[in-house]
């Protein structure tokens, strides 16, 4: 633009002053010459009619150059009239606009000559205003040229930064909130970069950015949140550091196992993943809502976690209840897969009729075991493949805690080291079930149990439609001590229970508009309408509904923990109807008196219970067989209060 304008635009020529100048000099020169043809005196010359003619053209016509043209100063040389007979400068005699214009700068004026090698005449004209008018439009013409530019240039900047350096910067940023927080499932930087659409490769890139951080936070899990960021935070290399030391940590550790899951397996077969995650997709959920994490998921077993921080778990800490949240998880997930048994059980007609056929009267149940103690928290493997892991005796602990519920007939059991951990208020509704010593070098520990009845339905919990219709409710046995009526007061405190939302053959419905659940405890909470019809051994009939997708799964919701969720949430509630008083004080005293070696006493205790339940209690089988197949009913030699394992 600079270099075309001034090639594009043409000066107007101004021939005006110019043809003044020899219009001047030619009325001056004929005067000058009928001055010199006069053959008379210099009186009579003057008084000649011709030239006073021509002298007054020539005075009449410099008078209007002097003040319509801009001309400040005449010089004229070699005339031989009087009045510049050899070298005459003439002013404007009174037309000059003002005495400045004699100190005008060089581009401020035009000097234009006349020589006919005889006489000569120079004019000077001011152009002044011309100069002023051309250096303002010059002023306009360079702020018009900057500005356009620097508007092209801000919008092409804009550009710039919305689509490219913008992004840039995001990713960065994006890049160290994972390092910072591996574990986050939502980065401030890309909040709502799902939510664009707009094509452009950086978003893209920034949707996959976010992708793989959600990949890397399920595949590593808790145990891998230090590794990823201390390799996203480097920026010395580019290359990953993923083998080194472990860090010890405190945990929890909570071991589960699906029952019969080899049959299952072999009647499900490919079906098998959906058996399998949709029982995860409801455990891990609840466990992360009482501050949990899912580490491992081993076929039919699921490792879980919760870190210990001793500044955290004193009284009014963020901890302080980690051990009751810990063992809440798992009874809620033993109530929510007993109430989603239609969801999790929802195969092909083919696989239902073989698991059936094969496990008549089946039902999904699961076998849990807590324990808490240290662990070396890292990576386990080489370049080639890592996992994630903790690596500790105690997470073996778990795992043998898990694995002797069968033996003690009881879908939980809690080690010593971890029951210490629980509140005043869950340990009364607990009961020790052994004494043991697991090997050499472990410390003699209890076993305990919060106790689950087995056969309770709670899909066929009483509910209360919004017509106010109570639809069905099954007998509950007496309340025990560790289960009390509350009073009135108490009643006030309840804590609401949880929301569910589930799909069925009618359609997807939000509990909290199909009505409300009401104990004798007063208790509020939401519940869902559950289908009628059951899966049973006997038709094989298929659940309704599509077999290949999680996306009806059930949303559990559960409250902020507080100690009063054991005296007013139904599942709980419901898990115990089946315990007594009576029952956990025989088995109490025959307890001590086990440990005690009074054997003959604990016997006794311990029979009481297995007729009161009708031979049903798991605990109370298992210590009389021990005492019986191992022992031959009589203490060994030495007895010291515990069953020595090694």
């Amino acid at each position: 633009m600079l270099i075309a304008i001034p090639n594009l635009q043409s000066d107007p020529v101004d021939f005006s002053k110019n043809y003044a100048v020899r219009l001047l000099s030619a009325q001056r020169f004929e005067a000058s010459n009928r001055w010199s043809e006069l053959n008379v005196t210099n009186e009579e010359k003057e008084e000649d009619a011709d030239y006073s003619r021509m002298k007054n053209a020539w005075q009449l016509t410099e008078k209007y150059v002097l003040k319509e043209t801009g001309c400040f100063n005449i010089e004229y040389a070699y005339f031989s009239d009087p009045e510049h007979t050899v070298f005459g400068k003439r002013h404007g005699e009174g037309y000059v606009t003002s005495a400045e214009d004699e100190d005008l700068r060089g581009p401020e004026f035009n000097t234009f000559s006349l020589n006919n090698n005889v006489t000569k005449i120079t004019a000077m004209f001011s152009v002044k205003k011309d100069v002023n008018d051309a250096s303002d439009k010059s002023l306009m013409l360079t702020t018009v040229v900057i500005l356009l530019l620097g508007g092209i240039t801000m919008a092409f900047t804009q550009d710039v930064n919305n689509m490219v350096l913008r992004p840039i910067e995001t990713m960065i940023e994006l890049v160290k909130e994972i390092s910072e927080n591996p574990l986050a499932k939502e980065f401030k930087s890309a909040s709502n970069i799902h939510k664009k659409n707009d094509g452009m490769e950086t978003t893209l890139i920034l949707q996959t950015i976010t992708k793989i951080a959600g990949l890397m936070r399920v595949g590593f899990g808790e145990a891998g949140a230090e590794i990823i960021g201390k390799n996203l935070a480097k920026s010395d290399s580019a290359g990953m550091s993923l083998l080194g030391d472990g860090v010890k940590i405190k945990s929890i550790f909570g071991f589960c196992d699906i029952r019969n899951f080899t049959d299952t397996t072999e009647c499900l077969q490919e079906e098998v993943m959906l058996f399998v995650n949709r029982i995860a997709n409801i455990l891990h959920g609840i466990v992360v809502q009482c501050h949990g994490a899912a580490n491992k998921n081993i076929g039919d077993a699921f490792l879980l976690t919760w870190k210990l921080h001793d500044d955290r778990m004193v009284k009014g800490g963020t901890q302080e209840y980690v051990a009751d949240e810990a063992l809440l998880s798992l009874l809620k997930t033993t109530a929510e897969m007993a109430r989603h048994e239609d969801f999790i059980c929802n195969f092909s007609s083919t696989a239902l009729s073989i698991l059936y056929e094969r496990m008549p009267g089946y039902k999904c149940k699961m076998g849990c075991g807590l324990h808490m103690g240290w662990a070396v928290e890292g990576a386990i493997g080489s370049d080639k493949k890592i996992d994630a892991s903790y690596i500790s005796p105690h997470v073996n602990w778990s795992e043998f805690l898990e694995s002797s519920t069968k033996e003690y007939g009881v879908p939980v059991l809690m080690s010593e080291p971890f029951w210490k951990l629980l509140s005043p208020v869950l340990k009364k509704l607990t009961r020790q079930v052994d004494h043991i010593k697991k090997s050499a070098s472990d410390e003699v520990t209890g076993l305990y149990t919060y106790d689950v009845n087995p056969d309770f339905d709670f899909k066929s919990m009483q509910m209360i439609s919004t017509s106010g219709t109570v639809r069905h409710r099954p007998a509950q046995a007496e309340r025990s001590r560790r289960t009390p009526t509350l009073t009135k007061k108490e009643i006030g405190t309840g804590v609401p229970g949880r929301a569910t939302q589930r799909s069925n053959a009618g359609g997807r419905r939000k509990t909290n508009q199909a009505g409300s659940l009401m104990s004798k405890t007063g208790s509020t909470k939401t519940v869902e309408e559950e289908p009628a019809h059951h899966h049973a051994a006997h038709n094989h009939k298929a659940a309704t509904g599509s077999h290949n997708s999680l996306g009806d799964a059930p949303v559990i919701v559960l409250p902020k923990y507080t100690t009063d969720i054991w005296k007013t949430d139904e599942d709980l509630i419901a898990m115990r109807t089946h315990m007594s008083d009576e029952i956990f004080e025989l088995f109490e005293n025959g307890m001590k008196e086990f440990i005690k070696g009074q054997w003959g006493d604990a016997k006794a205790y311990f029979n009481n219970v297995l007729k009161i339940t009708n031979d049903q209690d798991g605990p109370s089988k298992n210590i009389l067989r021990h005492i019986e197949e191992d022992y031959g009913g009589e203490p060994p030699p030495g007895w010291q209060g515990y069953r020595d394992m090694s």
